[in-house]
């Protein structure tokens, strides 16, 4: 009870919360442009699902947009690639 009122605990459980938050909202993200690409492309090989997983938030929001001008896989790929090299 006492480690609980200290300043330092209550620092530390903030900013694990606010990682947790800043996770879960990446995660939410990331199920949101998965769906797009789904039903944009249908399915989506193992692949580029491992590259996708591994984009960061900045990645994520230009992918959500350039998926808008994708009309095949072979986009979403070739986007991946130049993205990520």
């Amino acid at each position: 009870e006492i480690m609980m009122q200290s300043v330092i605990y209550r620092e530390i459980l903030a900013e694990g919360e606010q990682h947790g938050e800043l996770r879960g909202a990446l995660i939410g993200r990331l199920s949101v442009v998965e769906r797009q690409l789904k039903r944009r492309l249908g399915l989506i090989p193992p692949e580029a699902q491992t590259k996708i997983m591994a984009l960061t938030s900045p990645e994520l929001d230009l992918l959500s947009e350039a998926l808008l001008d994708f009309n095949s896989v072979d986009d979403l790929t070739g986007w991946l690639a130049a993205t990520r090299s």
